[in-house]
C-alpha cells in the first residue's frame, strides 16, 4: 500500500511543469554544451 502510495506520488512529481529558474538553466547549459562542442577544451577551462 505505502509503495503504491510513494509512486504515484513520484509520478505526479515529474508530470508537474518546471519552474522557470530550472528551465533557464536547462536551456543555458544547452548553449554552453553546443558551444563546448565547437570550442577547444583549452578555451573552455579558462
Amino acid at each position: 500500500m505505502s509503495k503504491r502510495k510513494q509512486k504515484s506520488s513520484l509520478s505526479v512529481r515529474s508530470s508537474q511543469p518546471e519552474p522557470e529558474c530550472e528551465q533557464k538553466r536547462r536551456s543555458i547549459w544547452r548553449t554552453l554544451f553546443q558551444q563546448s562542442r565547437r570550442l577547444p577544451v583549452v578555451q573552455l577551462a579558462s
